[in-house]
């Protein structure tokens, strides 16, 4: 723990991450998502659609007690994947939800929602859409480039982008193109500001302090949450292209750029001493969008059962300033920190044994801060392996592990899936989290620690 002075005041800082305190967005979100699956009703007489319905009950066994006593049990789960086909028109909507009964909230994302239209030679895609220009990001959960579902930080569900998607296919080339006015932020974990307590649903949503020092005593912090302007949140522009080359069947090389919003919010702060009915610290907290600029390229070959990826990825944050926040006594803002990534990702099949093989590293400056909204590097030099295996039919294995080498961080976390009773399912797995720097961006997830086991039914 270490302190954050102002003249007047010093709030303990944990070093960690905040994001989505603007939950009230979700309403607009919701309303955006309606319009978009009306829109694929009109597509309602496809000659090909498949929908699920999935809804089961996720138990939890903690080996720790979670930071901020955030100690859920269990949850419940409803998932929703539609996908229809009439001609050349291909439509898809997915719906996920969580609730916990333990503290009677939940959360929620639409990972892709879009119709396209398909010819020999382009694709034109409308909606929600995740892109596929760098693929070995999904395995290092960066979610930089498309955002993370953010239910839980180990998973690799990423969430799509929102716009206008083409795709232009040449003999052995393809061009691809994004463009957007509608930025949908990622939102989970999330928070809520209630009576200038700030909660959340789950273990996975980092708390910000709640006491900060003035002359050597500890007082409450009493948090206010400035709402910004709907359009100040979700109006930004997403631009980019991607030419992608092959000299045979999966070998060849892509380059792309990327203009468009930080996927997730950022947050600016001010504060200053009250003392009219209560002695507290009182804080005002606003929510705001940044953008970056994406660049990367990879080299992809084929060999026999594998295949080798070897790129390179720029994260270039582009800060903002906002004329209308008035600083007090306090000052908080984030930090913009530059990251450049060298990874390599060494895949196959075998034997009905999806595997893989990966390394990533930060070769640029770590710029580690005790800034309270200071954005951490995840990863600064690390390998995993993955392992997906089909097995005895109803059995499948699914088993992922990460090792930070310069911060000493362990992660691993598997899976074990059973089909039975026609569409009944039961998951059981573990998670584990081992990162003992106070630096690490998985230090403050390390109590996070779980046995757990799942029954679901698919409809």
């Amino acid at each position: 723990m270490c302190y954050l002075y102002s003249s007047r005041l010093s709030f303990p800082v944990r070093k960690t991450q905040y994001y989505g305190w603007y939950t009230r967005s979700g309403l607009l979100l919701k309303q955006i998502a309606k319009c978009m699956l009306m829109t694929l009703m009109l597509f309602s007489g496809e000659t090909f659609a498949d929908t699920l319905y999935q809804f089961g009950y996720q138990y939890y066994e903690r080996l720790n007690i979670p930071v901020g006593g955030k100690n859920n049990k269990g949850f419940l789960l409803a998932n929703f994947d539609y996908q229809g086909q009439k001609e050349k028109m291909n439509t898809k909507a997915e719906f996920n939800f969580r609730f916990y009964p333990h503290n009677a909230e939940g959360v929620y994302s639409f990972p892709e929602v879009f119709v396209s239209y398909k010819k020999t030679w382009f694709d034109l895609t409308l909606g929600r859409k995740i892109i596929d220009f760098a693929p070995a990001e999904k395995f290092w959960l960066l979610g930089e480039i498309n955002p993370v579902r953010g239910f839980n930080l180990l998973e690799e569900k990423q969430e799509g982008l929102m716009g206008a998607h083409l795709d232009l296919h040449f003999r052995r080339s393809s061009l691809s193109f994004i463009a957007s006015l509608i930025h949908i932020p990622q939102i989970n974990p999330t928070y809520k500001i209630k009576s200038g307590k700030v909660r959340a649903p789950n273990e996975w949503s980092k708390l910000p302090p709640t006491k900060a020092r003035f002359n050597g005593q500890d007082m409450q912090i009493y948090y206010n949450l400035i709402k910004p302007d709907l359009d100040r949140i979700l109006i930004h522009p997403t631009t980019g292209i991607r030419y992608k080359y092959e000299w045979s069947e999966n070998s060849g090389a892509q380059a792309f750029a990327l203009f468009k919003p930080e996927p997730g919010i950022r947050m600016k702060a001010t504060g200053f001493y009250e003392q009219n009915t209560v002695e507290r610290a009182s804080v005002f907290v606003k929510p705001f969008v940044n953008k970056h600029i994406i660049m990367g390229g990879e080299i992809y070959q084929q060999f026999s059962f594998m295949q080798l990826r070897v790129g390179l990825w720029h994260f270039d944050p582009q800060k903002g300033p906002d004329k209308d926040f008035n600083f007090t006594a306090l000052r908080i803002e984030p930090t913009y920190t530059t990251e450049d990534y060298f990874y390599t990702k060494l895949s196959g099949i075998w034997n009905k044994i999806n595997w893989s093989a990966n390394f990533l590293d930060l070769i640029s400056r770590d710029n580690r801060t005790d800034d309270l909204f200071a954005k951490v590097s995840k990863w600064r030099r690390a390998i995993g392996a993955s392992i997906d295996w089909q097995f005895l039919e109803k059995h499948s294995l699914d088993f992922n592990y990460r090792l930070d080498f310069s911060m000493h961080d362990h992660i691993v976390n598997a899976n074990w899936n059973y089909h039975f009773l026609g569409n009944a399912h039961l998951l059981v797995g573990f998670e584990f989290i081992a990162a003992p720097s106070a630096f690490s961006y998985w230090g403050p997830y390390r109590t996070n620690d779980s046995l757990f086991a799942q029954v679901n039914y698919v409809f």
